[in-house]
């Protein structure tokens, strides 16, 4: 066996009712009740002298100041270095708001604290977990539940496919999905002990018209994989590259959303890991951590597109956020975009990160990246198995490609939320394949 040790845990981080839910513009943002509670997952890793540590939280996304007050209390609780944690959001669209979009849409500072403090909690408790451990991997495809949300009309527009479309207007998809996932398994003597999971897929079939926290369709897939499993094993889901992917096929008029919805995606994706299971592949070799930093410059808009907006917003009056399943209102788009120009010369610095277990690589993307960016990180990485793991130690919102952006649609819009320049994307992916090379030599 491996010199690996070890070791999971999982946490109930559900706050108070009351607090603001994410993920969608609402008339009103307080959550009402519980559909299942939110936790934090984590997996603590040590081979020799070097530990790593990865948590993944029920929550739409983790600040940068969230991961820097999270990752700094792992390392006093455990002695893990800082820039050996990873912390990511599944993004699950029914969760706190930990970002403010509008006012009073943010939850509390207290309820945040409490949550980082939570969250740090469960890797302390899977360093407690430590064993001797056998690490394995398996690679499934699954390519009947995801989509890309950007279409391309027939009369050359980009529309979103969650839009009122007609069907004989669509000529086809603006990009591609990533059906390919992972389970990376520990055994402790022969049992399951704890599975990271790595698929990218939108957590936002329960939408604007739920009031409920919920884990979303991940904790339906940690349910199932907790019974395939025979124990109460931490089940660590990490998203993907899924800034343009989600579960909304435009053509079935069967697609739904809810808990049922959710419930047979989760499902799905479990019987997949289970499957894959039969023909995985033992880790060895050394337990490795590099991270960068990258500058980043937000997006220059013409002084035109301002005036525009303003005139539009001088002219609509005040506006009020009402509730809204997908989207944004255009009123706010415009409001941002004039909030923006005032900030466009900012400079902000992103943060990339890799951890190599042996064959494996995590590999750190601080936002929402478009899916062309996992699957060209999977396809030039020196690691034999890539994990792109979306929203990990940061929120720079979403990252599209420069093509999406001269195609248009609601990723070329910009706001708070999607603010860089088009080559971003391209940077980051630069640092992280070099990252992934620099511990492979």
């Amino acid at each position: 066996m491996s010199g690996y040790h070890a070791g999971f845990a999982s946490i109930d981080i559900t706050p108070p009712l009351g607090t603001p839910i994410g993920g969608n513009f609402r008339g009103d943002y307080a959550s009402r009740g519980v559909h299942m509670p939110l936790q934090a997952n984590a997996m603590v890793v040590h081979h020799g002298e070097t530990a790593a540590a990865l948590i993944s939280a029920d929550l739409l996304v983790v600040t940068e100041a969230m991961a820097a007050d999270i990752r700094g209390e792992v390392e006093q609780l455990t002695n893990i270095p800082c820039a050996h944690v990873m912390v990511a959001a599944t993004h699950t669209h029914s969760g706190p708001a930990t970002l403010e979009l509008v006012e009073g849409s943010r939850a509390s500072n207290d309820v945040i604290a409490e949550l980082s403090r939570r969250i740090a909690s469960a890797a302390a408790e899977a360093n407690n977990n430590l064993k001797r451990a056998q690490l394995t991997i398996a690679r499934f495809d699954e390519p009947r539940l995801s989509f890309n949300r950007r279409l391309r009309m027939k009369d050359g527009s980009t529309r979103m496919n969650w839009e009122s479309l007609n069907l004989d207007d669509i000529d086809g998809p603006l990009g591609p999905t990533d059906p390919q996932g992972f389970a990376l398994t520990a055994r402790h003597d022969g049992r399951i002990a704890g599975m990271l999971v790595n698929f990218a897929l939108h957590p936002a079939v329960l939408a604007g018209d739920n009031w409920d926290f919920s884990p979303d369709w991940p904790g339906y897939l940690r349910e199932a994989l907790h019974r395939y499993a025979g124990s109460r094993a931490p089940i660590v889901y990490v998203n993907g590259a899924q800034g343009n992917i989600n579960h909304l096929d435009a053509w079935d008029p069967r697609q739904g959303r809810g808990v049922k919805e959710a419930q047979r995606i989760g499902y799905v994706l479990a019987n997949d890991v289970a499957s894959a299971l039969a023909a995985e592949s033992e880790l060895d070799g050394p337990l490795r951590i590099a991270s960068d930093l990258v500058m980043l410059h937000k997006r220059r808009v013409a002084p035109e597109a301002v005036s525009a907006a303003q005139t539009r917003l001088a002219a609509r009056g005040a506006r009020a956020v009402a509730g809204q399943e997908d989207g944004i209102p255009e009123w706010y788009f415009d409001r941002e975009l004039v909030e923006h120009a005032a900030r466009q010369n900012e400079k902000v610095v992103a943060e990339t990160q890799v951890i190599r277990i042996g064959e494996a690589v995590l590999a750190g993307l601080p936002g929402e990246f478009f899916t062309e960016f996992g699957l060209q990180l999977k396809q030039e990485s020196p690691a034999r198995f890539t994990l792109p793991v979306g929203l990990a130690n940061g929120a720079l919102g979403y990252i599209p490609t420069p093509e999406a952006i001269v195609q248009g649609g609601y990723e070329a819009q910009t706001w708070r939320y999607n603010q860089f320049e088009p080559d971003s994307g391209e940077h980051i992916v630069r640092s992280t394949l070099n990252l992934a090379r620099s511990i492979y030599s």
